[in-house]
């Protein structure tokens, strides 16, 4: 048998697939975290409510950035075998400015 280069799919898509789930998750599970039943915005009253709409908070704000971070993983996984991709990172990383020099208003 010979060496199969072809990738899987999912190593392909993995981080859209990552993507998938993690948007179920915050759209579906999240809210109902600490949830009221309301149309209206009203600040917690108690410390425990403080600490469920904190909690909730930065859960959403963790999985937002997560989906971002997904998205980035995902570009690289598109461009990796890109020739022109290839060049500009070479010529990127071949680049190696010791002496920052700022630039001023005059």
């Amino acid at each position: 048998m010979g060496n199969n280069t072809k990738p899987k799919i999912v190593d392909l898509y993995l981080y859209y697939i990552l993507i998938g789930v993690l948007s179920f998750v915050a759209l579906v599970f999240l809210p109902f975290f600490g949830s009221e039943v309301g149309m209206g915005f009203v600040f917690p009253t108690t410390p425990a409510g403080w600490v469920v709409y904190l909690t909730q908070q930065a859960l959403m704000a963790i999985v937002n950035i997560l989906i971002f971070h997904s998205f980035i993983c995902q570009s690289y996984v598109n461009v990796k075998d890109n020739p022109n991709y290839i060049k500009a990172r070479d010529i990127f990383h071949s680049y190696d400015n010791k002496e920052y020099i700022p630039m001023t208003l005059q």
